[in-house]
Order: structure tokens, then sequence, then C-alpha cells
């Protein structure tokens, strides 16, 4: 490390991490590249070789999807740091929707990250296509101008049971817990199952958003308990990653999304109720 300016920042890059251990040192960055920070916050000053050193965290965001590979333990389905065009013999890249993408780059500076990048890139080309161009166009608005986001989901922290679950790492909570790296998941063998969240009191509901791994579900219906009886809102058959379902304002305290049939097992990082604009969140205890 000789002859380096003191104001230059000097990283390893120690591939996909979460920042609970030092992999490597010296460096001035724990590099966490697609990994978010640790759920309870990043701890900057760690003890390394007896002395206390800040070792802030840099989260990178990639802006492409391709298929559901999993390219870490950590990161999430279908990321891909590059941009695949079409014309080429292998599967296009999509852009993630920009209020996900948000939605990350909020939680990352909550768990304590100090920066985040954003890997975005022209497909083989060398142009931007039209989508990646509305995508971060719209990012730069949700960035710019937060309240013009989306209001927080209805059911974050709410409580939520299911019709069985695969193990204690994939309880119905991690569903509805607004962490996009964890997952609820049935029981093993099981091709259909359901979700059904209570949020705590009655509150009307116009749209849904389902965060599914793998494309397994085949038959669908979202239902409102209404009374004793259980109203279907919207029904369908595939679901996949970031679908949004909307339908009629309906009000009602507890919700169900039923899943008639599936490929396999049946598994969620995400199933959201959102309200009317008019509407004020209601927050779960």
């Amino acid at each position: 490390m000789k002859n380096v300016d003191a104001d230059t920042i000097v990283m390893f890059n120690n591939t996909i991490q979460d920042g609970s251990i030092v992999q490597a040192f010296p460096t001035d960055v724990i590099n966490g590249e697609m990994c978010l920070p640790l759920a309870q916050g990043h701890n900057a000053l760690r003890t390394v070789e007896g002395r206390t050193c800040y070792l802030p965290f840099e989260y990178e965001l990639c802006s492409q999807q391709r298929g559901d590979e999993l390219l870490g333990r950590w990161d999430y389905p279908g990321a891909v740091w590059f941009t695949y065009g079409s014309g080429k013999p292998f599967v296009p890249s999509k852009p993630f929707p920009a209020e996900f993408l948000y939605r990350r780059i909020q939680l990352a500076y909550q768990r304590g990250a100090s920066s985040v990048l954003l890997a975005c890139a022209p497909d083989y080309t060398g142009k931007f296509r039209q989508g990646d161009i509305e995508q971060l166009v719209e990012l730069g608005r949700m960035l710019k101008n937060p309240t013009s986001i989306p209001r927080p989901s209805l059911t974050t922290s709410c409580q939520v049971k299911a019709s069985s679950v695969w193990d204690v790492n994939h309880a119905a909570d991690k569903a509805v817990d607004g962490d996009p790296a964890t997952r609820w998941a049935a029981a093993k063998g099981a091709t259909n199952g359901w979700l059904e969240v209570d949020l705590g009191r009655p509150a009307t509901v116009s749209r849904a958003m389902i965060d599914e791994g793998w494309d397994r579900v085949r038959q669908y219906v979202l239902q409102a308990k209404i009374g004793d009886t259980w109203q279907p809102v919207a029904t369908g058959t595939t679901l996949g990653r970031f679908r949004e379902l909307w339908f009629d304002p309906v009000t009602a305290q507890v919700y169900r999304l039923s899943l008639t049939d599936a490929t396999d097992v049946p598994t969620f990082w995400e199933f959201q109720l959102f309200s009317p604009k008019e509407q004020k969140a209601i927050q779960c205890q």
C-alpha cells in the first residue's frame, strides 16, 4: 500500500456478502455487492488486527433481471450486472420496476449503508433501450420527490399465517416483513396453499403486489373476509415476479391469497396490500 494518496479509498471486492465479517483486510470499505446490510443494521466500527477501524458498507444494486437464477446466497433472483439485448443467442434481460429499486435503495440506507451504486449498462449494441431509459427516469423522479412514492404496504409487520411452512427461516411473516431478501415457502411437496393476513382493523384495499419466486403458481384467488364469508376480489392463473393486481376497492380486516394450483412448492418474497391514494395507511403494531 505504498504511495497511496491520503484521499484515496481502497476497497477489496469480496463478492456478495452482508458485512457480518471482515473477509479481507486492509480495506477502507466493506463491499456487499448485491447483498443488503444485516437487518439489525451495519456496524461500521470493527476490531481488526488489534485496532478499531471504521469500515462503512457499500451496496451495489443491479438495474436488470433475467430469469430467476440466484447468483449468490443473499441476492435477489434474476439480478444481472449487465444488460442483455435481443438479437443474440441468450435470454434478454429486462429492467426491474423502478419502485423495486427505490425500495431497496431506501432499505440499504435504513440498514446503515454509506453509499449505494446502481449497476446499469447499455446492451451489446452500445445503446440503452427505451425501457431502461424509462426505468432510470422514473427512479430519478422517485429519489428527487419521495412524496410521489406509493404508500407503504398495509401488510408490513401485520399478523399473518399460512397453510404450511417449509421451515422457521421461511415462515409466513417473511412474506410481509418488507424485506425483499426474505421469503415464505409452503411445506415440502405442497402444490397449493394460502397466506392470510390480519390488518388489525378494517381497511380499504384496491391494489396488491405479489413477488413470487420461480413462477410456480398456476391458479390463484385473492379473497377478503366479509363477515364469515370469503369474497373473491381478484383471480387469475400465473403470478411471477413483481405482479400487481388492481381491483375495485374492498374493505375488510382479513385478506387471504389462496394458491389452488402450483407446479412446485409455492414461495413468495413479498405479499403486499395497498389502500387507495385518498386513504391514510394504517400501521400494524
